[in-house]
């Protein structure tokens, strides 16, 4: 695919009529470089989705132990950290036909296709369902969530589980952007322009959990015995309903839930952004 590419783009130079940053946010093992190379991205709103869909993973896990976030690296390993950053891109090659889906292989598996892979490495593929194609590694593939899961609506129907409601309202709330950057346009395409900050995820999860619990206007904490601050449990149904039910809006675990209550666009800003002030660097 690199012969598709201009020879100034090859040469490391963005001309400037086409760069582009954008400031992303990264949750992935600390154990991994803070350069996103082969790894999937998301800006504050697209990122706080990623993050906040698994806030129901002892649930989820109860439910379906097979279900793709209770092994992925990027939600259950115990050193993960938040890396942002800016990326300088070259607006010519963003494709939302391009984003490809980067994940690390478990077990032999990326759980989207590559079944045969090394455990340990991010793999990347395109295309859709569970039968991935190669991307072009020049482009830098971006999906819009709102359109991406606009008619994906787990929380359709009077049976749809607390989990199915969760993940579908999270995103219908945040909306947001992912990008995917690949080894073939690093350094030529895209590249790092700055502004890195990796912080523990569980000094992120502190403080997001504290600022929810303490704006909990209905008391949801309180009267189902939930334990707050230091000594909450994260994985009592209770507390997890009641963090959702604060962020979202009354009734998130249903298909009554409309998108009103609950946090503003600001307040989710901030909720996700703050612990990048308050947190110290890795």
């Amino acid at each position: 695919m690199l012969a598709t590419v201009p020879m100034l783009v090859l040469a490391g130079v963005i001309p400037a009529e086409y760069a582009k940053q954008i400031t992303v946010y990264h949750v992935n093992p600390l154990k991994y470089s803070s350069a996103p190379i082969n790894m999937d991205t998301g800006n504050a709103f697209g990122d706080l989705y990623f993050d906040m869909r698994s806030v129901d993973l002892p649930i989820e896990c109860a439910e379906d132990p097979t279900s793709h976030d209770c092994e992925n690296e990027e939600v259950v390993s115990p050193d993960l950290g938040i890396t942002r950053l800016t990326l300088e891109v070259d607006s010519r090659y963003l494709s939302p036909t391009e984003y490809g889906k980067c994940n690390i292989c478990v077990n032999g598996t990326d759980h989207h296709g590559h079944n045969n892979c090394t455990n340990g490495e991010y793999i990347c593929g395109c295309g859709e369902g569970y039968k991935p194609i190669p991307c072009n590694e020049s482009q830098i593939g971006y999906a819009n969530l709102t359109e991406r899961y606009a008619g994906q609506n787990r929380c359709s129907k009077a049976d749809s589980t607390d989990v199915d409601c969760w993940k579908s309202h999270v995103v219908q709330k945040t909306g947001g952007f992912w990008y995917s950057t690949l080894g073939g346009g690093y350094n030529s395409t895209w590249r790092v322009a700055g502004n890195v900050k990796r912080i523990n995820k569980t000094c992120s999860e502190e403080s997001m959990y504290t600022t929810v619990e303490a704006v909990d206007k209905a008391s949801c904490f309180k009267s189902c015995g939930a334990e707050v601050g230091p000594m909450r449990n994260t994985s009592n149904t209770c507390w997890i309903r009641c963090f959702y039910d604060t962020v979202l809006g009354d009734h998130s675990d249903s298909y009554l839930w409309k998108p009103t209550g609950g946090f503003s666009s600001a307040q989710l800003l901030s909720l996700w952004e703050s612990p990048f002030d308050t947190c110290p660097e890795v």
